[in-house]
């Protein structure tokens, strides 16, 4: 192998870059051999992302937890390249008494995502490998954190991470009703920046809202918090949405799905009310499961009731409809053209519309309700197509399943 390059240094880092797009890695790998020089840099590149375990992310490359092991005990220092970790943790490796010493090397996380889609679910409070899930969790460069499918996470365990702005208690995830501090505490709690809370997860949310360090201070602090995204499928995450929502001062960004929106209490501006006056994008997903004749929910009365009082600036609206239910294409989609141009909406620049509809059929194009849907701007939104002060964005996808 040379050491001597041929390039100047940018040049040799453009070229790398554009190997590193390859998802097999194969060229990024046969480039690490043309010179010595080029090895850091394109192990920085192949090791910056691991994924362990994982075999339903297609076209992802993944190791098991076996050949990270082999490879850290041969090459240590690829440790220090390793910033980002997605973690589908094995019933085999809470066996494995020499995990924690290879999951230990690494130093420099930025990101950790952890689950187990095992039945039983992992017991974050008690497993034979929770001193090295809170070595990386811990870790100062961690910046992003996702959990999901574990029971009794413990929401104290958050308290050292103060460099922590994007968290995620993804599906399925309970918290433990237990705590457990350092001795020497960080002087702030964590103050996150965005937060997404998956379906199935109302304790743990509610848990981080309450949870309290031993000197009082709230483990984690929500007022410099920006963007929310919040599934909810039942009434209880509804409720826990809103007291989520409750200790937020500066939100502007809000993302909320409904599974089963005419089961979900309490509605959406109620949820929403407690940031009224600093939101500015609201997202809101839909998705048509059943036979229902407004597919909107009751949605644009929800919109109207926020209308008074807001700084909006966009709204975002998309709905799922399957094509075995029957769906509206009539005047549940006028009355929201109806609502979101009276005015109310001073700060509103943008309004988009985005119909997904999942057919069954061969031939997607090939359907009366499809093709309705489709002729909505003209026949149901034609205050907001005509505005001038409100870009409207109108978009139907065919989905064959």
């Amino acid at each position: 192998m040379s050491s001597t390059p041929v390039f100047p240094p940018e040049i040799e880092e453009t070229i790398i870059d554009v190997f590193a797009d390859n998802e097999d890695h194969s060229s990024l790998k046969t480039c690490s051999l043309v010179c010595q020089a080029y090895l850091p840099i394109c192990r920085k590149r192949l090791f910056a992302s691991v994924v362990l375990n994982d075999d339903l992310l297609p076209g992802v490359p993944g190791l098991n937890t076996a050949v990270l092991e082999r490879l850290l005990s041969a090459r240590p220092e690829i440790a220090d390249y390793v910033r980002k970790l997605k973690f589908n943790i094995r019933v085999e490796d809470l066996t494995n008494p020499t995990i924690q010493e290879s999951l230990m090397r690494l130093s420099r996380l930025e990101s950790l995502t952890i689950h187990h889609r095992n039945r039983p679910r992992l017991d974050w409070s008690n497993n034979s490998i929770r001193p090295a899930l809170l070595h990386l969790l811990h870790l100062p460069t961690l910046t992003h954190f996702k959990i999901s499918y574990v029971d009794n996470f413990v929401v104290s365990d958050l308290a050292p991470c103060v460099n922590l702005k994007h968290l995620e208690i993804g599906h399925h995830t309970s918290a433990a009703d237990t705590a457990s501090f350092p001795e020497t505490q960080p002087a702030r709690s964590v103050r996150l920046h965005e937060l997404t809370a998956g379906v199935a997860a109302p304790t743990a949310i509610l848990e981080l809202c309450n949870a309290r360090r031993s000197d009082g201070q709230p483990v984690v602090d929500f007022k410099s918090l920006s963007k929310i995204t919040v599934m909810v499928e039942k009434p209880l995450e509804g409720e826990v949405a809103q007291e989520l929502f409750r200790h937020c001062e500066k939100l502007t960004d809000v993302n909320v799905f409904f599974f089963d929106p005419i089961d979900v209490r309490p509605s959406l501006v109620t949820i929403l009310r407690p940031s009224m006056l600093t939101l500015k994008h609201i997202t809101v997903n839909i998705h048509v499961n059943d036979n229902y004749e407004d597919p909107l929910f009751g949605m644009p009365a929800e919109f109207e009731d926020m209308h008074a009082e807001n700084i909006i600036e966009s709204i975002t609206i998309k709905v799922l409809v399957q094509m075995d239910v029957r769906c509206s294409a009539g005047d549940a989609w006028g009355k929201l053209d109806e609502v979101l141009t009276k005015s109310g909406w001073s700060a509103l620049k943008r309004v988009s519309l985005a119909i997904e509809v999942a057919c069954y059929s061969r031939v997607p194009g090939d359907n009366e309700l499809e093709a309705a849907l489709r002729k909505l701007p003209e026949t149901q939104f034609r205050r907001l197509s005509a505005s001038e002060s409100v870009a409207f964005d109108f978009n139907i996808i065919s989905t064959l399943v």
